[in-house]
């Protein structure tokens, strides 16, 4: 397994997934699919791997655009501060939006990252906004007023997101981040974008669930699927501290920076009592059986591996979801930009 000093909360799917003996899941091939953290502190030797010895074709990177600007800038912020700071109050009233999602073609001919702002306008809107009490939304209209942004992210961090705890958060997520989840899977259908690394900030929460639900699509039994989810407990261990320092300023509790396998195991049983299974929601959201059937090639069938060289024209356009609400999703906040160059700097990071 690569072990990085830069790049935190990195495994290779085939070789995390294939250590575990729980039924009879389906072979993973290793150097196919990988999940890790931000990728903007990561130094030029282990860029190099990546590129080099990984040979990864496609990023799919699930922070929004202005979450993964102000990390490159040297500034961290928790995933909730950042959706909290993107609200508006126009959001309550501003239609989710009904069009098709926007075609998107990416020419690079050898690598590209491909942008999901995962938590977009409907999670705003129904797990911030309508969320919060009538004298939050006041305090959070004047505070955003007059650009006192972080006592709007901890209060509303406080008072909105800190009362869901981590569950209620995946709860939000599967419901209001439809679409956008969808988009990430869909990406995985078309075996030309492999191997593919999958990110967010931590590589936890968003990354965990897109991975989760993904290996569900393949066949992999839910417990292997939660213990492949808690190793992050350990992959963020060296940043654990400094994560709880930042989300304090958020106002949020220390258990938004942990991976406990409880949380995945009742997301799961969430999206069967409301959906009828794990695989029925998979099929809401409009990854059917042949969908399931090529991403399980994809990852599975050495015959679908892909030629390094092999290019792919992304050609992305689907119709819009209705949410647990009844309304119509957005078309997710989706850009496709050539992958980030190798930064100048070496490795500094102890082991």
């Amino acid at each position: 397994m690569f072990i990085f000093r830069t790049i935190e909360n990195f495994r290779d799917l085939g070789e995390s997934i294939g250590s575990k003996s729980h039924g009879s899941n389906p072979p993973i091939l290793s150097n196919i699919l990988f999940r890790s953290a931000t990728l903007d502190q990561a130094c030029e030797e282990e860029v190099s791997r990546l590129v080099d010895e990984m040979q990864v074709r496609t990023i799919i990177d699930l922070r929004s655009e202005m979450e993964a600007r102000m990390q490159r800038d040297g500034v961290f912020q928790s995933f909730p501060a950042m959706a909290i700071l993107k609200v508006r109050p126009l959001d309550a009233i501003t239609p989710s939006g009904t069009g098709s999602a926007p075609k998107v073609k990416d020419k690079c001919k050898d690598r590209s990252t491909v942008m999901i702002n995962f938590a977009g306008k409907r999670f705003r809107k129904h797990a911030v906004w309508k969320a919060s009490p009538l004298s939050v939304k006041l305090k959070l209209a004047g505070y955003m007023a007059v650009r006192k942004k972080a006592k709007a992210v901890r209060m509303v961090g406080q008072r909105v997101i800190n009362k869901k705890g981590l569950e209620g958060l995946y709860r939000d997520f599967v419901d209001y981040c439809q679409a956008e989840i969808r988009e990430a899977l869909i990406l995985l259908v078309d075996p030309g974008h492999f191997p593919v690394l999958v990110h967010c900030t931590q590589g936890k929460d968003r990354t965990g669930l897109v991975i989760a639900l993904t290996l569900v699509a393949i066949g992999v039994d839910e417990e292997t699927i939660i213990e492949d989810y808690a190793l992050s407990q350990v992959g963020l261990e060296r940043e654990r501290a400094a994560m709880v320092r930042e989300m304090a300023k958020d106002g949020l509790d220390p258990c938004f920076a942990d991976a406990p396998p409880n949380v995945l195991r009742n997301t799961f049983k969430y999206l069967t009592d409301k959906y009828g299974s794990v695989t029925e929601y998979l099929a809401h959201i409009r990854i059917g059986p042949e969908e399931r059937a090529q991403i399980k090639a994809n990852l599975c069938s050495p015959s679908h591996q892909p030629h390094p060289l092999d290019t792919t024209i992304l050609d992305i356009q689907s119709p819009p979801l209705k949410d647990s609400t009844g309304s119509m999703s957005p078309s997710p906040d989706h850009q496709v930009s050539p992958a980030p160059s190798q930064p100048d700097d070496t490795c500094t990071k102890d082991e």
